[in-house]
């Protein structure tokens, strides 16, 4: 097994991370993975109403209601955005392989970022660091960047958690933010006032968080280092439905379909979980996470990003071991007969095979009940079956990277990805 990341700082596995990326083309549409974050920009629609600076937030200057119109984005360009240890955020053009803008993150590293849906803010949160008696300076909170202003300042900056801010991600409508952080928290940001509308408390630091693409039903999902995933709603001060199918794996990262059908979870053992999101109508509280599918991706493996295409079409996995690799997913209806009973054991969980000749070969063979690299078996607590089943293939091993493969990204067309 790879042996986890050092802990430089308090963030248990951002601090080898290479650098973030964003990846746009044709101006439409975007994706916000982490730890080499690609998302993409161009192309606009109304900005955000104006919004103050009170409460927990600082601003340089207010945001436009009426946003100018951007610079011309070339048809074909495909722009990507990367963030790195050199403290710069810098624009390119990929397919001219030239840089469009720099802009200066003094402060530190970057640990996340994610564009707004209309491609106009760029949200970005750095690594904390704490005020000493040697003056060191402090970067505990997000700032959001227009894109398509030249200026250094951000607009907006966000604070209030007291460590690393793991997740930060944009909802479809605009209107929130939400951010994730070792601290403990879940904040879910208003953007019109500049303030932390809510508050979640978690039991164990936050790895990552994902806001539902329903906007009616305000809803967030997480995963923490205790391997508990949790279900939030804005209008509720606790969290809604949890599972917890390796209690004692760290769950690293999570990411959910478009359709908002599916929530894939990966941990540090190299095994993803795929649940059916499941509410009742005008019933928030009667939402749960639904198993229905469980594999190995990277056997031993510590998997650091996990996303979906715009299509819901594929499923990316990137890891320490080098790789990404790309499944397919198919969704259909479960049978009557495959409808009802609880799986409490191994053998009555929906495993799935893999056609990778070398994940088939150093995988721990958890059907079989065998264990291989001292990975133990898949043993999961009382998780309800989902009423669909999905199928997984491997359709592609990436192994181009020679070490970390930190994240990944589609095209808004699903027709290319970026690690």
């Amino acid at each position: 097994m790879t042996p986890p990341p050092p802990q430089p700082g308090g963030h248990h596995d951002t601090a080898q991370r290479a650098g973030q990326a964003a990846d746009t083309q044709n101006s439409h549409h975007h994706h916000h993975p982490r730890r080499g974050h690609y998302d993409h920009y161009g192309g606009h629609r109304q900005g955000y109403p104006s919004g103050g600076t009170g409460g927990r937030s600082t601003a340089s200057h207010r945001i436009s209601a009426s946003p100018a119109h951007p610079p011309p984005v070339e048809d074909s360009s495909v722009v990507l955005v990367t963030a790195s240890y050199d403290h710069t955020i810098r624009m390119w053009d990929a397919l001219k392989t030239t840089c469009t803008r720099t802009i200066d993150y003094s402060n530190s590293q970057i640990n996340r970022m994610a564009l707004s849906p209309d491609k106009r803010y760029l949200a970005v949160a750095g690594k904390y660091y704490c005020v000493n008696t040697f003056g060191h300076s402090a970067n505990k909170h997000v700032c959001l960047y227009d894109v398509f202003n030249r200026s250094q300042e951000p607009i907006l900056t966000l604070d209030e958690h007291k460590q690393n801010v793991t997740a930060v991600q944009f909802s479809q409508d605009m209107r929130w933010l939400i951010t994730s952080s070792e601290d403990k928290r879940i904040c879910w940001w208003d953007l019109r006032a500049g303030t932390c509308r809510r508050e979640f408390k978690n039991n164990a630091k936050v790895n990552d968080a994902a806001i539902h693409p329903n906007p009616h039903l305000e809803c967030l999902v997480s995963c923490d280092q205790n391997g508990q995933t949790r279900v939030w709603c804005a209008r509720k001060p606790d969290y809604i439905h949890q599972v917890a199918p390796e209690s004692d794996v760290s769950a690293r990262c999570l990411a959910i379909s478009p359709d908002g059908t599916l929530v894939a979870v990966a941990n540090s053992l190299g095994r993803v979980f795929l649940w059916q999101f499941k509410t009742k109508a005008n019933d928030i509280q009667g939402t749960k996470l639904l198993l229905a599918r469980a594999f190995d991706a990277h056997v031993g493996n510590y998997i650091t990003r996990v996303i979906f295409s715009n299509n819901g079409r594929y499923l990316v996995t990137c890891s320490s071991d080098g790789t990404a690799k790309i499944w397919t997913v198919r969704c259909q209806k479960a049978q009557p007969e495959e409808n009802s009973g609880e799986a409490e054991a191994a053998q009555q969980t929906p495993v799935a095979t893999t056609t990778d000749p070398a994940a088939a070969q150093g995988r721990s063979n958890l059907i079989l009940g065998r264990r291989t690299q001292r990975i133990p078996p898949l043993q999961l607590r009382r998780v309800s079956k989902a009423d669909i089943t999905v199928q997984v293939e491997c359709m592609q091993v990436l192994r181009y990277h020679k070490r970390w493969v930190w994240d990944a990204a589609f095209s808004n067309d699903s027709g290319f990805l970026v690690t």
